[in-house]
């Protein structure tokens, strides 16, 4: 089954949620699984959409049923053995679990789905388009991402990166577009 990553604001608006829930539900009636983090808003709005989810946590969103996930990945445990055998700073035991769950997500992931957040959602998100970048340039194929909701002034911080580009493989729609979304997603 395919599987999509899908980050966003820890608090969406209405409307991100109602796009959010759409995405999954036509996704999960493709056949498709998300890769959602632990503690984000999108989190319970994924599992209540219908579509299987997998989480990578490295802390835990109170109210969130552990028991409605098809699986959980604890990163804090997997960075335990580096982390015991190296001097880590606080600032490094907190990274680590996180950078590993990065890494998890994009080896993993089909394609990207990012909601229009804030500094946690442009951290995945710079990464991933890096990485998809420099496949693209060595390998000549990439995975999908599509980024809803964001404004001007967003996507225009990314072009100045150099981190967005024509292609198939990267579409900007809005958050009343989830067909759309999910057409680019799964093609």
């Amino acid at each position: 089954m395919p599987h999509v990553f899908i980050q966003g604001s820890g608090s969406p608006t209405e409307q991100q949620e109602a796009a959010a829930r759409r995405i999954g539900q036509l996704l999960a009636e493709k056949g498709w699984e998300a890769n959602v983090g632990s503690y984000g808003g999108l989190v319970p709005i994924m599992i209540d959409s219908g579509i299987p989810c997998h989480a990578h946590l490295t802390r835990f969103r109170d109210g969130v049923d552990a028991d409605s996930l098809a699986s959980m990945t604890n990163c804090n445990d997997l960075a335990q053995p580096v982390l015991s055998e190296i001097d880590a700073t606080e600032n490094a035991g907190r990274m680590l679990p996180w950078s590993i769950r990065l890494g998890i997500w994009m080896s993993s992931s089909d394609a990207f789905c990012f909601f229009a957040g804030d500094k946690g959602t442009l951290a995945h998100l710079v990464p991933v388009l890096a990485w998809i970048g420099k496949a693209l340039a060595s390998e000549g194929k990439s995975k999908k991402v599509i980024l809803i909701g964001w404004d001007e002034e967003q996507l225009k911080a990314l072009h100045t990166l150099g981190l967005t580009g024509a292609g198939d493989w990267f579409r900007v729609c809005a958050l009343d577009q989830p067909e759309i979304a999910v057409e680019h997603l799964a093609s």
